[in-house]
């Protein structure tokens, strides 16, 4: 049973490493892929007598630093989102101030054309 466990453990070691590469490459669907297969490994490992404490330290240790990676990757899709989302106002919109910094905003008909006047 240890050395199934040791087995396991070392395997999760390295699907956690390949995950921490695909964060770093900012490759998110491979990590979607390796969570099945880590979840699975990780609910082997955690069966009663699966494993000892003092063999998941190192495990506990990784998956800290790769979830900061993970975090920093989801404020870095929230920010694309969120500029994405500015520049689709800016082009249904238009907001000019008057002379009093009152701010007056024109909707767009959704028509890309120019009224020229001579």
């Amino acid at each position: 049973m240890e050395r199934e466990a040791g087995e396991a453990i070392r395997q999760l070691s390295v699907l956690i490493e390949e995950e921490r590469q695909a964060l770093i490459r900012g490759d998110i669907g491979r990590v979607g892929e390796l969570s099945n297969q880590k979840s699975q490994l990780m609910e082997w490992i955690n069966r009663p007598g699966g494993s000892e404490p003092a063999d998941l330290q190192a495990l506990n240790r990784d998956i800290a630093r790769n979830q900061t990676l993970l975090q920093s990757a989801m404020e870095g899709v929230r920010a694309v989102a969120a500029r994405l989302q500015t520049l689709r106002a800016a082009r249904s919109s238009l907001t000019v101030y008057d002379a009093n910094g009152q701010a007056k905003r024109f909707e767009s008909d959704g028509k890309r054309e120019l009224e020229r006047r001579a």
